[in-house]
């Protein structure tokens, strides 16, 4: 077996496929930014900290926001799902 010099088998996201999640902590809402030349459905789920869905829907090209229920405060896991790829975001919510 013949091992190449600083070589990886993991997949690197393009450049022009990168997603961007802000503000965080966060207080009521954060925005989702989508740069992709992909057209398959981009999915996410957030999640509280015990692993329960509180949310969940579609992500837009561009620019999404996504609202958190009212009264919703402490660490959330935004999970977004892009054909077979999974990106995780944590998220502090303070009031």
């Amino acid at each position: 077996i013949e091992i190449a010099p600083n070589s990886t088998n993991i997949d690197e996201i393009p450049e022009d496929d990168l997603i961007s999640v802000y503000p965080n902590p966060a207080e009521s809402y954060i925005y989702v930014t989508l740069n992709s030349r992909e057209e398959n459905p981009v999915n996410y789920s957030l999640l509280n900290s015990s692993g329960q869905i509180i949310k969940k829907g579609n992500l837009e090209k561009g620019e999404s926001k996504i609202f958190f229920p009212e009264g919703f405060s402490g660490t959330s896991f935004l999970h977004i799902y892009k054909n077979s790829r999974k990106l995780t975001e944590k998220i502090v919510v303070v009031k």
